[in-house]
């Protein structure tokens, strides 16, 4: 009883929480080390887009896998962050490297166009077609990401339907996430010593839970369509 009561104690609650943040945030900044030492020893030139962007593939893999330990920390209040991560990380490994080599490769086109044209005297008037451009797609993998590790039976196919449907549908929310996932990349590379700490993965449980406005506990059916579901449907910690 006196156990029960010790590991129900506001404080040592706390303490479970921080040390899942820390330690999934530590698994996480392991997988961005490649991308801060290409950040800091390359040029930014077109040239290097390609190192850039094999660079990225562990942070993009690292971004669906932290959104299902997310899952955990909060729907079931799990405390094996490691057990957690490469769990997940098993399950949507395949999942994830196809929604960030294909977020990759469409903004490793839009940045090297960017970067050739920016010589161009008009450049200024339509650069935004660039960024707009640039943050539907990365919406689009945030969406994807969340979609399926929310839908894990779910194809691809499925998965990209109902995140191109939010973009239009919740065109706000997209732009949040945009936002916070440009910060988070931003403090990484910028302050690294203080950004690889704590907050990657702060920074991914508030896209989590902006995600979850996206649907009322909502599904995607077999045939794609979205339907309710008050369970949640099947999840990895379901």
């Amino acid at each position: 009883m006196n156990e029960k009561n010790f590991e129900d104690n506001v404080y040592m609650k706390l303490m479970n929480k921080g040390y899942y943040v820390l330690m999934t945030n530590l698994l996480l900044a392991g997988m961005l080390i490649p991308l801060i030492v290409a950040v800091n020893l390359l040029a930014i030139d077109w040239r290097n887009l390609f190192w850039f962007l094999l660079a990225s593939v562990p942070f993009g893999i690292g971004v669906i896998t932290c959104f299902a330990t997310v899952e955990g920390f909060i729907e079931s209040g799990s405390q094996t962050p490691i057990k957690d991560f490469i769990q997940a990380m098993r399950l949507f490994l395949k999942q994830g490297l196809t929604y960030w080599l294909s977020t990759s490769f469409i903004l490793g086109i839009i940045g090297a166009d960017m970067l050739f044209l920016m010589k161009q005297p008009k450049f200024f008037y339509f650069s935004g077609v660039f960024v707009i451009l640039a943050g539907l797609v990365l919406a689009l993998f945030i969406h994807c990401c969340y979609f399926q590790i929310r839908n894990p039976e779910h194809g691809k196919k499925d998965v990209l339907r109902i995140s191109a449907f939010y973009i239009v549908k919740k065109w706000y929310i997209s732009i949040i996430n945009v936002l916070l996932f440009l910060l988070m990349a931003a403090a990484v590379i910028m302050k690294p010593s203080i950004g690889l700490l704590v907050l990657p993965y702060l920074f991914i449980i508030l896209i989590y839970l902006n995600c979850r406005k996206l649907h009322n506990c909502e599904k995607i059916s077999s045939k794609g369509k979205r339907k309710n579901n008050a369970n949640n449907g099947n999840s990895l910690y379901s």
